[in-house]
């Protein structure tokens, strides 16, 4: 795809960052039209069937693929650590 800087600044007037990958690639979605971007990480392949395919796919915090998902608070004291696992596993648990 070919990029164009000049759809960033319509990217920050919709309320995203810069720094997004798609913000040069495509417009954002209006806030009228009650849709946002929202990513998922994947291969090449694997984000043509998406594409192709019109699906979405969900993912349980206890299946995802990065092991520090939800651990993005600073967790040096064991107590703070702790409280952080259970919750994750709480909330595993309580998603279908």
């Amino acid at each position: 795809m070919p990029m164009n800087p000049s759809f960033r600044l319509e990217w920050w007037r919709e309320g995203y960052g810069f720094d997004m990958g798609s913000s040069e690639v495509c417009h954002p979605p209006s806030k009228e039209s009650g849709y946002i971007r929202v990513y998922h990480l994947t291969n090449g392949k694997a984000a043509q069937a998406i594409i192709r395919d019109r699906r979405f796919k969900l993912s349980k915090f206890s299946t995802l693929n990065d092991p520090f998902e939800l651990l993005a608070i600073s967790i040096e004291e064991k107590n703070t650590r702790e409280l952080s696992k259970g919750l994750k596993k709480d909330l595993a648990r309580k998603t279908v």
